[in-house]
């Protein structure tokens, strides 16, 4: 059945689904063409594809199934057990085999382009930016701070910068000064010297 199972003798190629192999295997189907390798074993046993290169072979990478760790597939190297991990439920990781979120990284990464994050990130050590940083939940004006959980928050009616006319406002949005402070109760301005020794609590004003 050439058609379907065909050894090109002159280039030593194997054709399953085709009579013109191009290449050493070629699987070719007019629907949904799918190479199966399955590990049958009662006990943990992976399934394996190798690649190997050189004059005396040496396996470079493999991509495989782990059967003993909740079947991630997995990506890795003769020295290293792990440079990719895929978790059934979807999670992604690099250099972990135990990723926390949709895309885990465990140790440096870089970014050399832009980078853009709609959801939620958490950094563990590190991090260094070299270029640009915009934050599309934040608007013009806003001084961030961490809130609570240690969320990157902003509170523009209580704490905002005005970049125009390099002005601060506390309790306002709109500072008429270079600091602005404001309140619909009492507002007060409170200087404290907390010294056990004695120390002046100074208001001072300077001209020139």
């Amino acid at each position: 059945n050439n058609s379907n199972l065909f050894w090109d003798n002159t280039n030593y190629r194997l054709g399953i689904g085709t009579s013109s192999p191009s290449s050493q295997l070629s699987v070719y189907s007019q629907s949904t063409s799918t190479l199966t390798i399955t590990s049958a074993s009662s006990t943990a046993q992976d399934a394996v594809l190798s690649f190997r290169t050189g004059a005396n072979p040496s396996e470079n990478f493999k991509i495989y199934v782990d059967d003993s760790d909740s079947d991630k597939l997995v990506i890795a190297t003769s020295t290293s057990s792990n440079l990719l991990t895929i978790m059934q439920g979807g999670f992604v990781g690099i250099a972990t085999s135990s990723p926390v979120s949709l895309f885990s990284v465990a140790g440096n990464s870089y970014f050399s382009g832009n980078s853009t994050t709609t959801g939620s990130s958490y950094i563990g050590g590190n991090f260094n930016i070299a270029g640009s940083t915009y934050f599309t939940g934040l608007t013009a004006g806003s001084v961030p701070f961490i809130g609570a959980s240690g969320l990157l928050s902003q509170n523009n009616s209580n704490l905002f910068w005005d970049n125009t006319n390099y002005r601060l406002g506390i309790g306002t949005s709109s500072p008429s000064s270079q600091l602005s402070v404001y309140s619909q109760s009492t507002s007060t301005l409170t200087i404290t010297s907390a010294s056990s020794t004695a120390q002046d609590a100074v208001l001072s004003f300077r001209t020139g």
